[in-house]
């Protein structure tokens, strides 16, 4: 997703700019396989890691699949940049897709604005398990305010958790 706003732009409660499940799928390319993903997190996982990789200052990657069997997308990418004012109540994601084994890593959001305000929240999560092993590590989020001296307005979350016990991504 590309999203450019010359204004301000409004994510209401229950809103949401999403490419979860937008990532790397079976066979592409990106660092997965039967061991969950990696992206902006490091899994160590016993029978074969998964590194990280992308920008964390300008990150624009796909998120990875987790399996070689299965449909579990990695995270997509969230590019927005906004003139003006990000009023945030809802949610910016890129997260990788639940499952119930070898999960997708999150993606990638870049957001930049004048300002960001708000209770919502901007995420790049790695895919949750719900049965057995091994989640997608988190993704990669960087937010670039061009007015605003600090995030005091923001009281939202900005996470890039991974999907279990895996590596956190980067924000």
């Amino acid at each position: 997703i590309d999203l450019t706003v010359g204004g301000d732009l409004y994510v209401e409660k229950g809103g949401t700019i999403s490419a979860t499940s937008k990532g790397f799928s079976i066979g592409k390319a990106g660092l997965g396989g039967c061991s969950g993903a990696g992206h902006g997190g490091w899994w160590p996982s016993t029978s074969d890691a998964r590194p990280s990789y992308g920008s964390i200052f300008r990150p624009a990657t796909l998120g990875s699949c987790g399996s070689t069997t299965g449909s579990d997308n990695g995270g997509g990418r969230v590019r927005v940049v906004v003139a003006g004012t990000v009023n945030l109540a809802g949610t910016i994601e890129a997260n990788g897709m639940e499952c119930g084994n070898y999960c997708g890593s999150g993606g990638s959001v870049w957001l930049t604005c004048g300002a960001l305000v708000g209770a919502g929240e901007v995420q790049a999560n790695g895919g949750w398990i719900s049965a057995y092993y091994d989640p997608g590590c988190g993704g990669r989020v960087a937010v670039y305010q061009t007015t605003a001296t600090d995030f005091s307005a923001f009281t939202g979350k900005i996470i890039a958790n991974g999907g279990g016990h895996t590596g956190s991504g980067n924000f």
